[in-house]
Parts: structure tokens; sequence; C-alpha cells
């Protein structure tokens, strides 16, 4: 028990020793330390990573864009180096040698003061660090925010739903000019080795870039670009979207194989006809709502398929004059331009070429249709 005890007190005092000596060693680099003041070096280079975990969500109706990561801000400050030696030089206790890392609170040492530049929400755009900064005996800082980042990002929906969307976070040192502060990244990607697959976009390519915005009347700042570029998953908008349009469009031709005496070709060209109504309604609550910069591809193609729809039971019903038609006298019928035409027609019995002429038109205008409905969805890159 006495050994027991021999232990617990040393390694208590040691304990007390070495937080003795971390405490003195971080006010001797403390001292004499101006906040207020940028280090010396000009400009000063910060090195910039992101690294992404989730795509939380992009509500692209309502154009935010939210991840979670970590991103990471490093930089060299000559001050703390040179006090962090001068510390060493005169210290006669060892352990302030063992010391390889101290960590500061951000209202203790100088930090960038890095803004989002695209918030989503006014409660986002404020200081983006308000924690410690680690530095190491060679005065280099390393400061890191594991946070949600969410931005504003408009969508194009032209091509939905095969539609590709780029967002990105920009950050900026503000109030520092480009002589003052340089982001340099450390990669031009994004690090996605701890990134989680999303069930609605798929993140294709990642970019950092760095640029320069300026005001009217300013100096440029330096300013980074933390670019996105994702691809919806269309599986599901291809199985209840497309395929139900393509299978309505193509029982509107089978209405001109029912007999013209059975009595429902109106009925079924009426029920197709609402049928697509219906749909149109239902998928305008799927097809985000927007009319710029172009329409979606999918909402013009409804509308295409709801015109093809009228034109065929117009067709229809002149079908079915021309049927009645033969059931009727020619004293039925009263002088005029009209009914001398239906005369005409009856005379020339036309109802044959009619039903194959309609038929044909109508084949060709659903070829068409789809033909430019998948060619102007090849042109999304």
């Amino acid at each position: 028990m006495d050994i027991l005890a021999n232990i617990i007190i040393t390694v208590t005092a040691l304990c007390a020793l070495v937080s003795s000596s971390r405490h003195d060693l971080r006010k001797a680099i403390l001292a004499g330390y101006a906040k207020e003041l940028s280090p010396e070096q000009n400009p000063i280079f910060v090195n910039l990573k992101f690294t992404a975990f989730r795509l939380i969500n992009y509500d692209d109706k309502d154009g935010k864009f939210t991840i979670s990561g970590i991103l990471e801000l490093c930089w060299v400050d000559e001050r703390i180096k040179q006090n962090w030696l001068s510390a060493l030089s005169v210290s006669i206790d060892n352990h302030d040698h063992d010391i390889k890392y101290m960590y500061f609170l951000d209202t203790e040492v100088w930090t960038p003061q890095v803004l989002q530049m695209n918030p989503h929400s006014r409660d986002v755009f404020q200081e983006m660090f308000k924690h410690s900064v680690m530095f190491n005996t060679s005065g280099t800082a390393l400061m890191m925010k594991m946070d949600i980042f969410t931005s504003d990002c408009s969508a194009d929906f032209s091509f939905f739903p095969y539609d590709t969307q780029t967002c990105s976070i920009e950050v900026a040192a503000w109030g520092f000019f480009n002589n003052e502060i340089v982001f340099t990244p450390n990669s031009s990607k994004v690090n996605m080795d701890h990134f989680e697959t999303n069930n609605f976009w798929q993140v294709k390519d990642t970019s950092i870039t760095v640029s320069s915005i300026k005001k009217e009347g300013t100096s440029p700042i330096t300013m980074a670009r933390i670019v996105f570029t994702m691809k919806r998953r269309a599986a599901y908008f291809v199985l209840f979207l497309i395929l139900p349009i393509l299978f309505m469009e193509v029982l509107q031709l089978f209405v001109f194989m029912l007999p013209w005496d059975c009595g429902e070709r109106c009925g079924y060209s009426v029920t197709l006809l609402l049928a697509i109504a219906v749909y149109l309604t239902i998928v305008t609550q799927q097809i985000p709502e927007s009319s710029g910069p172009t329409l979606s591809i999918l909402a013009m193609k409804m509308v295409m398929d709801l015109s093809i729809a009228c034109l065929v039971q117009i067709f229809v019903i002149v079908s079915h004059v021309n049927y009645n038609l033969r059931n009727r006298s020619y004293k039925e019928l009263s002088r005029g331009f009209l009914p001398r035409l239906l005369i005409w027609a009856k005379y020339k019995d036309l109802g044959t070429d009619l039903e194959k002429g309609f038929f044909a038109v109508t084949m060709i205008i659903i070829v068409l249709s789809n033909i430019v409905f998948l060619a102007m969805l090849n042109q999304d890159p």
C-alpha cells in the first residue's frame, strides 16, 4: 500500500509540475503579443482545406444547400515562434522543451476574420470561427470549424429529372486586401474520404478555387469558393413520371382501332384526356416551380402530351361526324357551306381515309415529341 501511495503522489506531482510549466510557457509566449496586429509577414498565406462528411439536403425549390464538414485554416505567426523560442532559451524547466503544441483562444491571438459570403439566411452571416487555435513551436497555427454549412444556391431545372446542379460555399477574409491575406488551397479538390452517400443527389465533382472580389471604390479581397457539382438520382422519376407518360401516349393510338359503331371511341379518348390532365396536376407537384432561365423539359413534354390528347379528341369527333353522316339522307341536311362539305365527304366516302390519316398524324406527332424530348435531355452536360 505504501508503494501504491508513493506512485500516486509522484504521478500527481509530475502532472502538477507539467501543468504549471505549460501555464508559465503560455504566459511567456503571450507576453507583449498584440492580437490586434496581424503577423509581420506580408502577405499572410492562409492554407485552406475542406473535408465533406454528408450532403444533408439540397432544397432546390428554396435554393438552400446544406452540407456538413470541417473547414481548416492554417497560417504562420512569426511572433508566436519568436516568443516560444525566447521562452525556451531562458527556461530551466526541461518540461518546457517537451511541449510541442499549445492551444490559445481566438480572443488571445490574431486570427483572420473569415466570413461566408453566400449564406442562405442572416443567422449564418457571422464570424465563422469562435474556437481555439492550435500553435506549434514553428509558429504554425491551425484553426478548424466542424459545422453544418448552408449556402444560397439557385437551381436550373431545364433538364429535370436529369439535371446537374452546382453549389458552392464562398468564404473571404473580410477586412483584409489581396496584398495582406492570400488563400492557398491545400488541394484543388474537397476531401471526400469520409463522405456518406446521399439518396437523392450524387456528388460528381468538387473543386476549391481562389479569386478576387472587388466592390466599387475599394481594393480587392481574396475569396475561396468550395464548389460541389451534383447530379440528381433520376430512377424514381423515371419509374413514376416518365414511363407512365409514355404508356398513356401509346394508349392514345389504340382509339383508332375501336369500331365506329361501338360507341366507345369518345368515352375512351375522353378518359385518356382526363387521365393526362389529372396526371399533369400530380406531376406539377413533383416538378420544381421555375420560369427561368428556361422551363423544365419534362413540363413542356407534359403540355405537349395534353395537346396531343386534345388533338386526338378532335380527330375522334370528326370521325364520328363522318360515320353518322352515312345514316342521314340528303333531305335532312340543310343548305350552307358546312352541310355541303359534309355531303361531299359522304359522297366521297372519306371515313376510311380519315381514320388512316388521323392514326398516321397522331403516331408521327408522338414519335417526334419523344425524339425531341430525348434529344433535349442529352444536351445536359
